[in-house]
């Protein structure tokens, strides 16, 4: 059996890397191999440049991701995949493509099975006028998906009804933790005696960033006084300036960008 996970985005390359990990772990009789931009893939962004919001980026990564996909219907077929497992369907926010090369996928391999992992219901920070473009585009794209996985119970009610997918076909695999390599977290007990408060990831406003920024700095001044916060996680330099503007008296710490594990634990 010959098993490939393909991230065409590599959004979610540290998921990707553990997923395969277990997979080999657990069926070490099946062919797992990783496809995804830089491993496998061609990247025409360099790592310094992966968050960067500019018109050059996004041009580069659309040209790249068409490169890619022509690449994994290419291995598919020759390697006769008996499952294609993707990770996103990145031109799925704006565009329909991906309707189109999920059915070549199907024409030129059609005994390989096709799951998609759907990690977000929605992408994040879609307006509701694209989201109805989008369930159009997602759906039509379902008809040529063999599976599903979702990380929560909660988001397989959601994809079934946002989409019309069939239950039977949509299955819960819970998101697993990450385990740092060569990093031995230290754990200690703070006795300052204050409330401290953590924000952790990609912040944004689909996250709620400025509901606690709001929060935090309408507090009074001996309120104030008995917290920490600390936001932590890449964040756009528009927002993070919006924000910033909120927090007069700098009472927030923060870290506006992706942390390595060491720094991180």
């Amino acid at each position: 059996m010959r098993y490939r996970v393909a991230d065409i985005s590599g959004k979610v390359e540290l998921y990707d890397k553990a997923l395969v990990k277990e997979l080999l772990k657990e069926l070490n009789t099946i062919n797992v191999r990783l496809l995804l931009p830089g491993d496998g893939l061609i990247s025409l962004v360099p790592r310094k440049f992966k968050n960067s919001e500019s018109f050059i980026k996004r041009v580069a990564k659309v040209i790249e991701g068409r490169i890619n996909y022509c690449w994994v219907v290419i291995a598919t077929k020759t390697n006769k995949a008996s499952v294609l497992h993707l990770q996103w369907l990145p031109f799925m926010d704006i565009v329909g493509w991906e309707i189109y090369i999920l059915k070549i996928i199907r024409k030129v391999s059609p005994e390989t099975k096709i799951v998609l992992t759907i990690h977000n219901v929605y992408p994040h920070n879609m307006s509701d006028k694209a989201k109805k473009s989008y369930n159009i585009r997602f759906r039509k794209a379902s008809e040529s998906i063999d599976e599903f996985i979702v990380h929560t119970e909660i988001s397989k009610q959601e994809v079934i009804r946002e989409f019309g997918l069939e239950p039977h076909k949509v299955n819960v695999c819970c998101h697993g933790v990450f385990v740092p390599e060569g990093v031995t977290p230290k754990v200690t007990n703070r006795e300052d005696g204050k409330l401290h408060i953590l924000q952790f990831g990609g912040q944004s406003f689909y996250k709620g960033t400025d509901v606690l920024v709001d929060a935090v700095c309408g507090l009074s001044q001996g309120l104030k006084d008995k917290i920490e916060t600390r936001i932590v996680g890449y964040i756009s330099e528009n927002y993070l300036n919006e924000l910033k503007a909120k927090d007069s008296d700098g009472i927030i710490t923060w870290k506006p960008y992706f942390l390595g594990d060491k720094e991180l634990y």
